[in-house]
C-alpha cells in the first residue's frame, strides 16, 4: 500500500483514499502526503494521523450476528465460527462475533483465529479445505457463524455436497445478492447487509470536509421475514463518478 500511496503523490493527486487493513501501514508514505498537502482518507481508523476517516462498526456487526444465531438456538447452545483474514475490518468482526457469542451464552467450539479455522484468502473457491477441516473437528454443532459471504459459498458447497444443507442455522456478513439468494432457497439463515454502497458514500463525502471521523451504518439483517425489503447493491450504488479516479 505504501509503493501506491507514493505513485499517487507523483501523479499529483489532490486527495488519496486508502482501504486500511493494518493500522501500522504506510505511516511514512501518508506522512509525506500529507505533507505534500495532499488529503488522505481512509475506511477504517489506522494508528497514524489521516485527514478524516470511515468508521466501521465491524466489531458490534459481529456481536449481532452472534445475537442472531443465540435467538434461533437454545441456551449453550455448541457453535463454530468461521474467521477471515489477518486484516483489521475482519478481525474486529471476528471479535464481535465471540463476544455476543459469550454474551448470549452459547459455547463456541473453536478459536476463529486458528489458521486451520478461518480463510485465510478472503476469496469464494479457496476455502473449501478449511470449510472441510471445521466441519470434520467439530461437526456435530448447532449453529455456524460464517465472517463473510464469500466463504459462505464455499460452506453451501460442501453441505450441499454432504446432504446436510438447511440442517442447522448460518449467520454471516455482507448482505450481498448471492448471501440473499442463499437465504431465499434455504441454504442459510441470516445475513447482515453492512451497507457497503452507503459506506462508499459516506467516503466521497469526506471530500467536503464534513468531518474527520465518520461513523458508517450498523447495517441490516435479513432473513426470510425481510427478504423483500433487501435492495440490490447496483440499485443502491449505480455507477456513477464524476471523479478522475487514478487507480
Amino acid at each position: 500500500m505504501g509503493e501506491s500511496v507514493r505513485a499517487s503523490i507523483g501523479e499529483g493527486v489532490d486527495a488519496i483514499y486508502l482501504f486500511v487493513t493494518d493500522p501500522l501501514e504506510a505511516e511514512e508514505e501518508v506522512k509525506e502526503a500529507l505533507a505534500e498537502g495532499i488529503r488522505v482518507m481512509t475506511f477504517h481508523l489506522p494508528a497514524y494521523e489521516v485527514t478524516a476517516s470511515v468508521l466501521v462498526p465491524n466489531f458490534y456487526q459481529g456481536v449481532e450476528l452472534a445475537t442472531q444465531l443465540a435467538r434461533r438456538l437454545e441456551k449453550r447452545a455448541r457453535v463454530a465460527i468461521l474467521g477471515g483474514p489477518e486484516i483489521l475490518d475482519d478481525e474486529e468482526l471476528v471479535l464481535g462475533c465471540l463476544d455476543g457469542a459469550r454474551r448470549a451464552g452459547l459455547e463456541v467450539l473453536n478459536d476463529p483465529f486458528a489458521s486451520q479455522y478461518r480463510n485465510l484468502e478472503d476469496v469464494k473457491g479457496v476455502s473449501g479445505a478449511v470449510v472441510e477441516r471445521l466441519m470434520g473437528d467439530l461437526y456435530p454443532f448447532d449453529g455456524l457463524i460464517v465472517f463473510n459471504d464469500e466463504t459462505l459459498h464455499d460452506v453451501v458447497a460442501y453441505l450441499k455436497e454432504k446432504s446436510l444443507a438447511g440442517s442447522f442455522p448460518i449467520v454471516s456478513r455482507n448482505g450481498s445478492p448471492a448471501a440473499i439468494e442463499c437465504i431465499r432457497q434455504g441454504l442459510s439463515t441470516a445475513t447482515l447487509d453492512y451497507h457497503l454502497p452507503e459506506i462508499g458514500a459516506l467516503g466521497a463525502g469526506l471530500l467536503d470536509g464534513g468531518g474527520a471521523l465518520v461513523m458508517a451504518p450498523a447495517g441490516q439483517v435479513y432473513d426470510s421475514s425481510n427478504l423483500e425489503m433487501a435492495i440490490s447493491w447496483e440499485v443502491r450504488a449505480p455507477f456513477d463518478i464524476s471523479l478522475n479516479v487514478i487507480s
